[in-house]
């Protein structure tokens, strides 16, 4: 993954999400945790984050896929 990925990454998800109750916390890092493949190929079509608010969310290669496997 190359800087330009990671910064495609930050800027899609640099809003406040909420953590129990009032108390709101930002996004501010993520490490990848799995690779999201294509089942058939098992080619790396994303990658799976978990956020410092403990939200997961994907990383798309070249855009979103409807069928894929975490590994």
């Amino acid at each position: 993954m190359g800087d330009s990925d990671v910064g495609q990454l930050h800027r899609k998800h640099e809003f406040d999400m909420p953590v129990q109750g009032s108390v709101r916390a930002k996004k501010a890092q993520a490490r990848a945790i799995k690779r999201v493949l294509d089942p058939r190929t098992r080619k790396t079509v994303g990658w799976l984050y978990e956020w410092n608010t403990g939200q997961v969310s994907v990383m798309w290669k070249d855009g979103r896929r409807e069928n894929v496997v975490y590994e």
